[in-house]
């Protein structure tokens, strides 16, 4: 996916001195098939920072198990961060039914659990949607004011989450004015993707709103925006941008107040 470099920003003193002491996991729904390497490339990234005394990642499937992890940590206090782009079923009942968490905070054994929001909610990444949107109308000759910025979530006829928080930023994005027009599609509601791509008018350009580039994000989407003529260019998942690092520690910081 297209992407530039991260401008992250220093945390305060107070809660470097904090969090120096403390445990950072992200926690990612997961696959079998090798594809965690957004979660592993953050986990990696946040490190580097030097933050927090530890940086974990686990995966609900087909990775490091979040019970094991969190077990093996040895800090007094750890935030967890789901790296969800919803506040789904996975983070209000599996997530919490997994790690034993009784709600924002858990007392355990003399240490301290600090569950965020899942980052996918975080109000800063409507904005980055537009900024990555808006080079990759640039690299495909697209001038945004006469084009679609299509939106697409992973839905759900069981769960309103995934319409909840795509629509919140559409909504925040259409603010915006940079593109002519915002619309949202989804894989398993309406309006489902393909009725949308069919429905555009005039040039556009997609963002998946997925936390990797997994199964959906890189094998369902692509031949549908392809098979538009002129086909629809697409960024990707944008969970795997590297200024979702930045987001992350947003996360932290807002469970911390």
């Amino acid at each position: 996916m297209s992407s530039t470099r991260s401008r992250s920003r220093p945390a305060p003193a107070t809660e470097l001195g904090a969090w120096q002491r403390a445990a950072l996991v992200l926690v990612a729904h997961g696959t079998g098939e090798g594809g965690n390497a957004a979660l592993n490339s953050h986990v990696k990234a946040l490190e580097a920072r030097r933050l927090f005394a530890q940086v974990a990642g686990a995966t609900l499937t087909g990775g490091a198990d979040p019970e094991k992890v969190l077990d093996a940590i040895k800090a007094p206090e750890t935030y967890v961060v789901p790296f969800f782009m919803t506040d789904g079923s996975a983070v209000h009942d599996i997530l919490h039914r997994r790690l034993g968490l009784t709600g924002p905070v858990t007392e355990r054994g003399g240490r301290r659990i600090v569950l965020s929001a899942p980052v996918g909610l975080n109000p800063r990444l409507s904005k980055l949607i537009v900024r990555r949107a808006q080079a990759l109308s640039r690299e495909r000759a697209i001038i945004p004011e006469t084009a679609t910025l299509l939106l697409i979530g992973h839905g759900s006829t069981r769960n309103p989450a995934s319409r909840r928080t795509t629509e919140a930023h559409a909504t925040r994005t259409r603010k915006g004015h940079i593109f002519a027009a915002v619309a949202t599609a989804y894989l398993d509601e309406q309006p489902i993707l393909a009725q949308s791509v069919a429905s555009l008018v005039g040039p556009a350009v997609a963002v998946g709103l997925f936390s990797k580039d997994g199964l959906h994000a890189s094998h369902d989407v692509p031949p549908i925006l392809a098979a538009r003529k002129p086909a629809v260019p697409y960024l990707g998942a944008i969970g795997s941008d590297p200024e979702m690092a930045d987001l992350i520690i947003d996360q932290v910081k807002s469970a911390d107040t």
